[in-house]
């Protein structure tokens, strides 16, 4: 496991951002769910983590594709697409990350 630092901005008038979280996971993306979870949010306008080694991962428009956070409805992903890839998607629908 390593250490990210999460940063999501939850209104695009903001400069800075809303939530500001370390968090230990497996990817980048893992932190950014249990960032998404942690807080109970459904959607983030910009999200960034820094990965610790000078390169930022980032994400915008950020939704999350479950209705509620319970743990038991990540079963109902379809076959062949993986949970990382379903986790979050952009505002057009397509899996969104700027590095």
């Amino acid at each position: 496991m390593a250490s990210y630092d999460v940063a999501m901005w939850l209104r695009s008038e903001q400069s800075w951002p809303e939530i500001i979280l370390v968090v230990q996971a497996e990817t980048a993306i893992e932190a950014v769910i249990a960032v998404l979870h942690a807080r109970r949010v459904h959607h983030a306008v910009k999200v960034a983590v820094n990965v610790g080694n000078g390169f930022i991962h980032r994400w915008y428009g950020v939704t999350t594709l479950v209705e509620s956070f319970d743990y038991q409805r990540a079963t109902w992903l379809p076959m062949g697409v993986s949970a990382e890839q379903l986790a979050l998607v952009g505002s057009e629908g397509g899996i969104t990350n700027e590095s």
